[in-house]
C-alpha cells in the first residue's frame, strides 16, 4: 500500500518517498525475519495530539483512586523491564481512561484558533453561506465577503509575501484568487467586493461557486503542508511536542515491532538533516532562535503577572546539538533539534499551570506556523531534493558529527515511540477491559521523521527541580546563526554521567555507552571556561573535604583522570551534606577512599564490560581514555553503593514501629517519646515532629505497605526530627531537649550532644555501639538529629499523629525526598531518593487514599 501526498509539489513528494526508501532500507538490513521486512511510505500530514480523558472516572471524583494501584500494580507485575513496565501500564489505564488522539487545542479560552481549526471555521461558515445564497436570503453577499476577508487571513498565516511562490498548489491557488499580497491583507475582503460587487441573488450564487472552486476547495485540500505538528500529553514526566514529517511503516497483517519502528524512524530522521545543506540548518536555528525570543518576552510578561523577580522561563536546545554549540563545533551536530522549556517549580500551583498554559499554547502556534514555514523552504530548494541521500564523498569535507548511532534514541524519541506505539491498543482496549480486540487487528505503524522536539518537564518531576536549579543557560553561535540557547558545558558531564551510571546501575552496559564516552571525554578535555572553572572547583572542593583522598589520587595534576576523578568525588560530598553529615563521616570517607583507591580503580572491575563497549572506540588514545572514564565512572558507583549500603545497615539497626526487635529501636523510641511530650507542655510552644526516612518508615508500617527494596526509605541517613518554633525559641528548645536526651537516655548506649554550624543549633544523638554492615564511618554513628525545620521546602505543611508519633504527612514527606533527590548530584543517591519519592506517593499515600472508600 502506497498513500501519497496528494496536496504537495511532485518534487516535495518525490523526496518524502525517497526518505520512505531510505528508512525501509534500514528496517530490511536488520530486519531478522521471519517473513519480509515490512515497508515505510509516505502518509498524509495532519496535526495530532494525545492525552487521557476520563471516561469512568470523572476528574473530581477524588476518592475514585482504585485505578493507580491497579496500575502500580499492572507495573510490578511487569518486573524490571522499564518499556515492559510502561505497556502494562497503559493497558490498566485502558480500562479506565480513553487515549484520545484529536486536533491539537489552545488551552487559553481567549487564544486565537489553530490554522487547522481556523480553516474549519471557514468551511463552516462557507456551507452556511451557500445555505443563505440558496435560498435568495439577505445578507448572503455580505458574509460571502467576510468569508473571503478570513479566508485572508488565514493565508496569511499560512505563508508571507517571500515564501508564497513556494507553498504548496493549494495555498498558491488560494492566494492568486484573493490577490493577496497585492493588497495588504486586512484589505482584501474590501478589494474582492469592488471586484464582484453585488447585483441579484443569481449573481451571488454565481460568487458563491467561484468562491468554493477557487478558495475553499484548495485550501481544503488533504495535505497542504509538508509536516505535521503533534503534541503528546499522555507521557508521565514531560509534555512532548513535535515538529516531524509522518510515514508509516507495515500493513494490515504485517505488523512493525517497536525496534523496527525505532530503526526506521532513526533512518528518517537522520536523512532529514543533511548536514551539507546549509539553508536546512539556518531555517532550523531561526526557529529555535525565535522560539527561544517569543518565550523571553512571555517570560517577561509573566513575571509582571505573578509580581515577581525571579525568572518563571527557560528555554534551551538540548542533545549532541547543544553540546557541539557549546563546545564551539556546531557544524558536527546531527539529527532532530531537540529543545527544552523549563517552568519554574517553586511557583504555586496556580501559577505553574496558568504559565503552562501559555507556553502550550504558544508552542502549538508556532508549531502550526513552522509547517506551513518548512513546506514553503523545501519549495524554495526543489532542485535539490531529487536526491535525498547524501553522496559518500560528500562527507569527506564536513566535520560531521561521527558519534551518532542511528538506532540510539533520546528520551523524546524513545518516549514518543512507546506512546505512539500503545496508543492504537489502548484506542481499541479502552473502557473494554480486555486485550483481545487490540490483538486481533493489526495496523500499520506511524514511523516519525522528527525535525523539532520540544519538551516540559511537569510540575511533580524530580528532573524539573534537579534541571531548574543546576542548568544554567547561554547563548552560543550556531553553524550559521548566534544567539543559540544552549546549557552551560556541566551540564552535559552531569547528564552523559546518569547515562553512563545508569547503565552500570541496572547491568544494561551495551556498545552504545562508547558514544556517551567519547562526548564526556570532548566536554572534560575543552579549554572553554565554564567547564575549565567547574573542574576547578570541584578539585579545590575535594581537596578541602578529602584531602587523603585528593593526595592519594593526585588530584592536583591537571589532566582527564584528576578532573573525573574530582567531578565524582565532589558529587559523593555533595549529595551526602542533604541530609546530615558530620565532619567525623566526611574524615572516615576521606580514609576509607584512601584504603579502596587500588581496588576501585582496578581495571579488571570492568574488563567484562569494557569487552562490550571498547571495540565501538577507534583504538588509541581515544580508546584508552575512554576506558578511564568508565573505569571512574564505575568507582564512583562503588563508593556510592557503599554509603547506601551504609544506610541500609544503619535503618535496620534503628528499626521502626513494625520492626521493634532493631537492637536500637527501643532507644530511639524512648527517645521520640521525650521529644513529643514536650508538644504537649503548653499551648504555642512550639512542635517537635519526625520527618525524612524515620517518618517514612513510620507512614510506612501504619500504611500496612513493604517497601519493594527495604533499603529503600534509608538514603536519608539518620533520622531526623524538627522543631517547629512557637513562643520557645528554636536555640533555647533544642539545648532543653539535649538535656532531657541525656537524663532520659542515661544507660543507655547513646550519646546526646549539642553541635553548632553556621549559626545552626543541632541536637545530634549517637550510638556508642559498633554497628554492624557500616563500613564508612566513626565508632559512634549518627543515629537522631534535631533541627529548627527553617522555612525550605523540608518544612512540613500538615502534620499527622501516627501511633504515637508526631511525623510530617506522607505528602510533604513525598515532596521532602524529591526536593533531596533534585539537589543529588549522584546518580545512585539521586535514583535512591527518587525511588523513595515514587514509593510515598504511589504506594503510601495511594493505600491511604483507597482506604479512606474501605
Amino acid at each position: 500500500m502506497l498513500m501519497k501526498n496528494q496536496g504537495l509539489p511532485a518534487p516535495l513528494a518525490q523526496y518524502f518517498q525517497g526518505i520512505a526508501d531510505i528508512a525501509t532500507e534500514a528496517v530490511a538490513d536488520k530486519w531478522p525475519g521471519p517473513g519480509p521486512a515490512p515497508e515505510v511510505f509516505d502518509d498524509l500530514q495532519t496535526p495530532k495530539s494525545a492525552s487521557w480523558a476520563g471516561i469512568a472516572v470523572h476528574p473530581m471524583a477524588v476518592l475514585e483512586t482504585a485505578y493507580i494501584r491497579l496500575v502500580q500494580q499492572a507495573e510490578a507485575e511487569a518486573g524490571s523491564d522499564t518499556d515492559k513496565a510502561r505497556e502494562a501500564a497503559f493497558q490498566a489505564l485502558s480500562k479506565f481512561f480513553i487515549l484520545e488522539s484529536t486536533e491539537p487545542a489552545p488551552l487559553g479560552v481567549a487564544t486565537a484558533p489553530l490554522i487547522g481549526e481556523a480553516t474549519k471555521d471557514l468551511l463552516a461558515a462557507f456551507k452556511f453561506t451557500q445555505v443563505q445564497a440558496d435560498g435568495q436570503q439577505k445578507g448572503a453577499y455580505d458574509l460571502l465577503v467576510q468569508i473571503v476577508q478570513s479566508a485572508a487571513e488565514l493565508v496569511a498565516r499560512m505563508t508571507s509575501a517571500e515564501s508564497l511562490a513556494f507553498a504548496t498548489d493549494g495555498v498558491r491557488s488560494a492566494a492568486a484568487y484573493l490577490g493577496l499580497y497585492d493588497f495588504p491583507p486586512p484589505d482584501v475582503g474590501a478589494h474582492w467586493a469592488r471586484a464582484h460587487p453585488n447585483q441579484s441573488a443569481a449573481q451571488t450564487q454565481a460568487l458563491v461557486d467561484e468562491v468554493r472552486e477557487r478558495l475553499i476547495e484548495p485550501l481544503t485540500e488533504p495535505s497542504v503542508a509538508a509536516a505535521s505538528p503533534r503534541s503528546l500529553y499522555n507521557i508521565g514526566p514531560f509534555y512532548l511536542y513535535r515538529l516531524m514529517h509522518r510515514f508509516l511503516g507495515g500493513a494490515e497483517g504485517a505488523p512493525m515491532t517497536l525496534s523496527a519502528k525505532g530503526i526506521a524512524s532513526g533512518a528518517a530522521t537522520g536523512a532529514l538533516h543533511r548536514p551539507d545543506w546549509l539553508w536546512l540548518t539556518e531555517w532550523h536555528e531561526d526557529r529555535v532562535v525565535w522560539l527561544d525570543t517569543k518565550l523571553g518576552e512571555l517570560n517577561d510578561a509573566l513575571m509582571a503577572e505573578f509580581g515577581i523577580a525571579q525568572d518563571v522561563l527557560r528555554f534551551h536546545l538540548k542533545g549532541g546539538r547543544a553540546m557541539y554549540v557549546a563546545l564551539g563545533a556546531p557544524e558536527k551536530g546531527g539529527n532532530d533539534w531537540d529543545t527544552g522549556v523549563l517552568i519554574n517549580p517553586t511557583l504555586s500551583p496556580e501559577y505553574w499551570y496558568a504559565a503552562f498554559r501559555k507556553v502550550n499554547d504558544l508552542i502549538l502556534e508556532f508549531l502550526d506556523q513552522a509547517r506551513f514555514g518548512y513546506t514553503q523552504l523545501l519549495g524554495a530548494h526543489a532542485g535539490q531534493l531529487a536526491a535525498p541521500r547524501i553522496a559518500p564523498q560528500a562527507t569527506d569535507d564536513l566535520a560531521f558529527d561521527d558519534l551518532t548511532d542511528p538506532d540510539e534514541h533520546s528520551e523524546y524519541t524513545r518516549m514518543a515511540l512507546l506512546s505512539g506505539n500503545l496508543a492504537p491498543e489502548a484506542l481499541e482496549m479502552s473502557g473494554t477491559g480486555s486485550g483481545a480486540l487490540a490483538q486481533s487487528r493489526v495496523r500499520p505503524s506511524g514511523v516519525n521523521g522528527e525535525l523539532i522536539d520540544i519538551g516540559i518537564s511537569t510540575r511533580s518531576s524530580v528532573e524539573l527541580l534537579e534541571h531548574w536549579r543546576s542548568v544554567r543557560v547561554e547563548k552560543g553561535h550556531g553553524v550559521v546563526l548566534d544567539g543559540i540557547p544552549i546549557p552551560t558545558l556541566p551540564y552535559f558531564v552531569d547528564d552523559f554521567s546518569t547515562i553512563i551510571r545508569e547503565a552500570i546501575a541496572n547491568k544494561t552496559v551495551d556498545r552504545k555507552l562508547a558514544k556517551r564516552l567519547r562526548r564526556l571525554r570532548l566536554v572534560l578535555l575543552s579549554d572553554k571556561t565554564s567547564i575549565t572553572q567547574a573542574i576547578a572547583h570541584r578539585r579545590a572542593a575535594v581537596a578541602k573535604a578529602l584531602p587523603k583522598a585528593a593526595a592519594t589520587l593526585d588530584l592536583a595534576k591537571q589532566d582527564l583522570r584528576s578532573a573525573a576523578l574530582a567531578w565524582g568525588l565532589e558529587a559523593l560530598l555533595a549529595s551526602t551534606k542533604v541530609s546530615y553529615t558530620t565532619d567525623l563521616w566526611v574524615a572516615a570517607f576521606d580514609d576509607y577512599i584512601v584504603a579502596h583507591a587500588a581496588a576501585l580503580l582496578d581495571p579488571q572491575t570492568i574488563a567484562e564490560m569494557w569487552r562490550v563497549i571498547g571495540p565501538e572506540i577507534p583504538e588509541g588514545e581515544e580508546r584508552d581514555q575512554c576506558e578511564l572514564l568508565f573505569l571512574i565512572q564505575n568507582a564512583t558507583s562503588t563508593l556510592a553503593h557503599r554509603i547506601l549500603a551504609d544506610r541500609a545497615a544503619l535503618s535496620k539497626a534503628v528499626g521502626a514501629p513494625d520492626a521493634p526487635e532493631a537492637p536500637l529501636w527501643q532507644g530511639i523510641c524512648t527517645a521520640l517519646q521525650a521529644i513529643f511530650a514536650l508538644n504537649h507542655v503548653g499551648a504555642g510552644t512550639g512542635e517537635f515532629y519526625a520527618t525524612s526516612g524515620l517518618a517514612a518508615e513510620i507512614q510506612r508500617g501504619h500504611a500496612g505497605v513493604d517497601a519493594p527494596d527495604p533499603a529503600v526509605l534509608s538514603a536519608g541517613g539518620a533520622g531526623e526530627v524538627f522543631y517547629r518554633a512557637g513562643r520557645v525559641p528554636v536555640d533555647q528548645a533544642l539545648r532543653e531537649l539535649a538535656q532531657r536526651l541525656q537524663a532520659t537516655l542515661t544507660g543507655k548506649p547513646f550519646d546526646v550532644t549539642v553541635t553548632e554550624a553556621q549559626a545552626q543549633l543541632t541536637v545530634v544523638v549517637r550510638t556508642t555501639e559498633r554497628l554492624p554492615g557500616i563500613k564508612i564511618g566513626p565508632e559512634d554513628v549518627v543515629v537522631l538529629i534535631v533541627r529548627d525545620e527553617g522555612k525550605g521546602a523540608d518544612a512540613a505543611h500538615v502534620l499527622d499523629s501516627v501511633d504515637g508519633f508526631v511525623t510530617a504527612s506522607v505528602r510533604d514527606l513525598a515532596r521532602l525526598f524529591a526536593d533531596r533527590a533534585a539537589d543529588s548530584e549522584d546518580y545512585d543517591l539521586r535514583i535512591r531518593r527518587k525511588t523513595a519519592y515514587r514509593f510515598l506517593l504511589d504506594d503510601v499515600l495511594g493505600r491511604q487514599i483507597a482506604q479512606i472508600r474501605g
